[in-house]
């Protein structure tokens, strides 16, 4: 009986390549969904950051909006830093203020963002 350890493969080199892509598609979606479940973790710890300051659903979706917009790799640290939160807050403001709205609705704006800020960083003050 003769064994052949080595022989020649029926398989085109097209095979190959189609196996290659389809590890490297799977290997780039757990990435993609890794990612994605890190930063709905960093999220909901935000959340609850903005639940335990008793923010309201206009003031948490505020939030998340400015945290989303620009982009904050730890959206935390927009309630754990106050010279971050100012920067935010600065860009934010001018944003408003250089669209198109009524002066009422971007007074109350800048409103909302200086009570959220006193919310977050001077709670002693904020009247009840």
């Amino acid at each position: 009986m003769q064994v052949e350890f080595f022989s020649n493969s029926n398989y085109s080199i097209d095979v190959f390549i189609y196996a290659l892509l389809a590890i490297s598609v799977v290997i780039a979606a757990a990435v993609y969904g890794n990612n994605k479940y890190q930063w709905f973790q960093k999220i909901s710890r935000f959340r609850d950051e903005m639940h335990a300051l008793e923010f309201g659903a206009d003031d948490e979706e505020l939030m998340s909006d400015l945290v989303r917009r620009y982009m904050m790799k730890e959206p935390c640290e927009a309630l754990a830093s106050l010279p971050l939160f100012d920067e935010l807050a600065q860009k934010e403001i001018q944003r408003v203020l250089s669209s198109p709205g009524s002066s009422e609705s971007k007074e109350d704006f800048v409103k909302r963002i200086y009570e959220i800020r006193q919310k977050a960083f001077f709670p002693e003050w904020v009247a009840n």
